[in-house]
């Protein structure tokens, strides 16, 4: 209860206690008066006190309106506040979001270059160490150069040949397929070409396929690329990064 309010009451006592006081000293003389008189004199003593609570009344009102507009304020800037808060949350997310995604992918690259360092360590690498010697066979030429091993070490080589070859009549071999090839260990290739093919080549540049068990034991496969110059020369060509695992 606020002070204005108290403040009526206080006045209403006292002003209802006067004019009680006032009718006990004087009842004798009052209680002759017509009723009308006495309308009026109860309306006399009542509009002060109206008066006084109508005015009360619209203080406390006032008081009231701004508590609630003092509530209102609060209100608003408690729903501002919730709202930077939820901007805040919202950019530290993105920010997290940001520095997973970051994360993911150095974890990505980290195991991608693991996986090359992985392949490259078991990769063979092959290299001519000399001239073909060529000769006649029939109605093919014959290809025959030593390839050195200088990467991994591998083991049940095979060569496949590709559908070019093929189509091509292109044939290679070697002595030791299906043997282990350690690095720095060389063997002897084997490569026939039907003559009818350096009258029309379809492509000088021919490739085939190393098939090989790697240093883990998966069989893998690397591509290599056979070059025809002509029908004495011919270039063994490999510089892969990495292999294909065979299922």
């Amino acid at each position: 209860m606020s002070k204005k309010v108290i403040a009526g009451w206080i006045l209403t006592g006292v002003w209802v206690l006067i004019w009680s006081l006032y009718l006990t000293a004087n009842w004798d003389a009052l209680t002759t008066r017509p009723f009308n008189e006495w309308g009026d004199f109860f309306a006399g003593i009542s509009a002060p006190l109206a008066f006084l609570w109508l005015v009360i009344g619209y203080f406390q009102q006032g008081e009231e309106l701004k508590q609630n507009t003092e509530a209102l304020k609060k209100q608003d800037e408690a729903l501002r506040l919730q709202v930077k808060e939820l901007k805040q949350s919202v950019e530290q997310q993105k920010i997290l979001a940001e520095a997973a995604k970051t994360e993911s992918e150095i974890n990505l690259k980290n195991y991608a270059a693991q996986v090359e360092s992985e392949q490259k360590r078991n990769l063979p690498r092959l290299y001519m160490l000399d001239q073909p010697r060529v000769k006649q066979q029939e109605n093919d030429r014959v290809f025959t150069f030593s390839l050195m091993n200088k990467g991994a070490d591998i083991s049940l080589v095979k060569f496949i040949p590709s559908e070019t070859m093929i189509e091509a009549g292109i044939a290679i071999a070697s002595k030791s397929d299906q043997a282990d090839w350690p690095q720095k260990n060389q063997r002897t290739v084997s490569v026939w070409v039907k003559k009818e093919y350096f009258n029309n080549p379809r492509d000088r540049h021919i490739t085939f396929s190393l098939e090989f068990t790697n240093l883990d034991g998966d069989r893998a496969m690397v591509e290599i690329k056979l070059i025809i110059n002509d029908e004495r020369t011919l270039t063994i060509y490999m510089e892969p990064q990495s292999y294909t695992v065979v299922e």
